[in-house]
């Protein structure tokens, strides 16, 4: 990611193994709910939700 000029900050992953390598290079995003671009993913369960209009 640094090659490309980006400056990643935090990761996660539904994989115990890319899980366990972020953690190792202290970038494991710890959430239990990630926000994406305005929607919610849950990492657990690999699902993705946005809020209703209210």
């Amino acid at each position: 990611m640094s090659a490309a000029g980006f400056n990643l900050r935090a990761w996660n992953s539904k994989s115990e193994q890319l899980r366990a390598k972020a953690s190792e290079e202290k970038l494991l995003d710890t959430d239990t709910c990630t926000k994406i671009l305005g929607m919610q993913w849950i990492c657990k369960e690999d699902t993705l939700t946005f809020a209703k209009d209210r």
